[in-house]
């Protein structure tokens, strides 16, 4: 009796575990519409907005330069430099990792323009996004092992400070959650389709070992959260 009741618990929860990695993907989802109907309007992705000062009401540069390479202030809104990439770190001509980043800017320029509620910002910055199963969703253009499709990606990760280039350079996720997702909502494959997969470990360098994902499958007997995922934005 003892077993069927603890089985049913088991169920219990990786129904409502389940519920919840569903969530995290479409709330992906949304962000991509939002990115995708931005550079629609504007033809340029937000963020990388070039003249954004200019277009969106309330959009007005801060006063304060912050060396900071991770938080923005909850006042700034700056332009993009207009490279069609999401730069999120290093120097790009404005500077090391100061709030005009185009990374900073990715969810404030689409609260701006109407297309996604500001409210849904991790402590009033805007360069990312919370979720209802926790870690954080970040913009990158993205050229990395692992994750070496050209383009703008949204990451999900468990860190919001980290010493990398991402604010979501750590693992979130469970192998068996990242091939629930992957198997749900796309191909199944780690390092293919629209959705790709791969530990931390490696994110910035091809030599360390992913545990993860072997490029092929996911290591499912690994139970510890080891994952973190990208979502690839079509056009």
């Amino acid at each position: 009796m003892m077993g069927l009741i603890l089985g049913a618990v088991i169920k219990g929860y990786q129904v409502y575990r389940n519920s919840l990695l569903q969530s995290v993907f479409s709330t992906m989802k949304q962000y991509e519409q939002a990115a995708i109907q931005f550079k629609l309007s504007y033809r340029f992705w937000p963020g990388d907005f070039r003249y954004a000062t200019t277009n969106l009401v309330g959009c007005t540069p801060g006063s304060t330069n912050i060396g900071d390479l991770y938080w923005a202030l909850s006042d700034d809104c700056m332009d993009g430099n207009g490279d069609s990439n999401i730069d999120d770190g290093g120097y790009d001509g404005r500077g090391w990792g100061t709030p005009n980043e185009d990374g900073y800017m990715f969810f404030r320029h689409m609260a701006l323009a109407d297309l996604v509620e500001s409210s849904l910002f991790q402590n009033g910055s805007d360069k990312v996004a919370t979720t209802v199963l926790g870690g954080f969703i970040y913009a990158r253009s993205l050229t990395e092992p692992g994750f070496s499709d050209p383009g703008l990606h949204l990451v999900y990760g468990g860190s919001a400070i980290n010493q990398g280039y991402s604010a979501a350079d750590s693992p979130i996720l469970t192998p068996r959650e990242a091939a629930y997702i992957d198997g749900k909502f796309d191909d199944g494959r780690p390092g293919f389709g629209k959705l790709k997969f791969r530990g931390a470990n490696g994110l910035d360098n091809d030599n360390a070992v992913d545990t993860c994902t072997n490029g092929q499958v996911f290591r499912s007997t690994n139970n510890a959260k080891r994952c973190m995922m990208g979502m690839r934005i079509d056009e």
